[in-house]
Formats: structure tokens, C-alpha cells, sequence
């Protein structure tokens, strides 16, 4: 036996923090109630587009923030507003 580390365990690794980091936000965001999640994104809208990102569904979404389905589709429908910008 050598004393020199696997490569292939050196390249796992990261790869499994990675997955316990997911989980455990994703747990925290399991453990929010619908005003703790509105609050932490600062609109219903950045909540719904967020739980998406997570992976919910839209109908764990609307349940999930106390919602009806038809405006968490919606706001996931919806493309996002740009800015407007000063012409110069």
C-alpha cells in the first residue's frame, strides 16, 4: 500500500459536499413557513421563481407559500422585467 491518496476518492469528494450543501439548504427552505420564505426573497414573486430553482413543482410552490396554482404559474410564465436605464 501507498501512502499517496486515490485520485478517483480525491475527485468524489467535492462532488459530495456539494449534494450535503444542496440538501441542507434545501432543508432549510423545507423547515420556512410562507412569510419566512417571502421575507428572506422580499416578494411572493422572487419566493415563487426561487422554489423553482430548487426544483418544486408549481403546485408544491402555491401550497407551499399559500397561494393559488394559477399565480405561481403565472409568475413562472412570465418572463422577468428589465430595468429600465437612463439614455444618455
Amino acid at each position: 500500500m501507498s501512502d499517496e491518496p486515490d485520485p478517483k476518492n480525491n475527485e468524489e469528494e467535492p462532488i459530495m459536499a456539494k449534494k450535503s450543501t444542496a440538501k441542507k439548504a434545501e432543508a432549510k427552505t423545507t423547515e420556512m413557513s410562507s412569510t419566512e420564505l417571502i421575507k428572506l426573497h422580499g416578494s411572493k414573486s422572487a419566493a415563487i421563481r426561487a422554489l423553482a430553482a430548487e426544483g418544486y413543482k408549481t403546485a408544491e410552490i402555491a401550497r407551499k407559500l399559500g397561494i393559488i396554482y394559477q399565480h405561481a404559474r403565472n409568475v413562472l410564465q412570465r418572463p422577468l422585467k428589465r430595468k429600465a436605464t437612463k439614455a444618455s
